[in-house]
């Protein structure tokens, strides 16, 4: 009977020692199960967000289809983002500016020497010596200037003039330019002739060679009272021996102003 005993006692241990055995592999396998397949098991708390002493961090996992796969991440994904570099702005050129070209002056006209002025002829100054008739002279200008070089000091004249006679003859006279103050004095100049300066041509009249009865004068005003003027022609030719002069004026288109030894106006407008 001892004997009986102690085997039921044996079989009695072996049952239990193989329950706690079958006890130990179901705990085993339900740990297994949940740690690979579900992922779910932590036997220590969660260490996804902490580094570890390499600086590293633990790997990710990732489900799909059910399953979990540990994706490693590269060691700088949380490294800072280096600051990216402002670029150096390229200085812009300052333009040269263009220099101002100096304007050349305007020379100054050069004056008309006083050895080109009409010689005056006082001996001839008196209203006495000349016969003043429109009916007899033909005349006019085609130029009448006053010359900015001398400050309307001078009068540029270009005309011609002819007696209406039949003994007159253009190559055979003299010519000069009257010029009457308001009281009827006189200045008298010489007038140089000039055959074709006027380009008029043949003049229509009586006489012979009207073509060289043109002229040219240059008078010298500087000297006169203020005051307005008249300026004509004057003629001296001999007929039948005997020696006449006649004159008369431009009209007074011609009309002059002096004022201070210049012209300051001509028939009324001022210059």
């Amino acid at each position: 009977m001892g004997r009986l005993h102690l085997r039921k006692n044996n079989i009695g241990k072996a049952i239990i020692r193989f329950l706690i055995g079958l006890l130990i592999l179901a705990i085993l396998v339900w740990l297994l199960y949940e740690f690979v397949l579900t992922g779910e098991f932590n036997s220590s708390p969660r260490m996804d967000n902490v580094l570890t002493l390499n600086g590293t961090q633990p790997a990710q996992t990732t489900t799909v289809s059910g399953t979990t796969a540990a994706i490693p991440l590269p060691v700088d994904t949380l490294s800072p983002a280096e600051p990216t570099a402002t670029p150096t702005p390229t200085p812009t050129p300052t333009p040269t500016p263009t220099p101002t070209p100096t304007p050349t002056p305007t020379p100054a006209p050069t004056p008309i020497p006083d050895t080109a002025f009409s010689a005056r002829k006082k001996d001839l100054e008196s209203l006495k010596k000349w016969k003043i008739d429109g009916k007899k002279v033909t005349n006019g200008l085609t130029q009448f200037e006053l010359p900015e070089s001398n400050s309307s000091r001078l009068i540029r004249l270009t005309g011609w003039g002819y007696v209406e006679d039949a003994n007159f003859d253009g190559q055979h006279c003299q010519m000069y330019i009257l010029v009457l103050d308001s009281k009827n004095r006189m200045h008298v100049y010489d007038a140089t002739i000039a055959p074709g300066i006027t380009g008029m041509g043949e003049h229509d009249g009586k006489g012979k060679n009207l073509s060289d009865c043109d002229f040219t004068a240059m008078i010298d005003v500087s000297s006169y009272p203020d005051g307005d003027y008249q300026v004509g022609v004057g003629i001296q030719y001999t007929s039948n021996k005997k020696t006449l002069r006649y004159g008369y004026t431009f009209g007074d288109a011609y009309r002059f102003t002096v004022v201070g030894g210049a012209v300051t106006a001509v028939n009324g407008v001022e210059h």
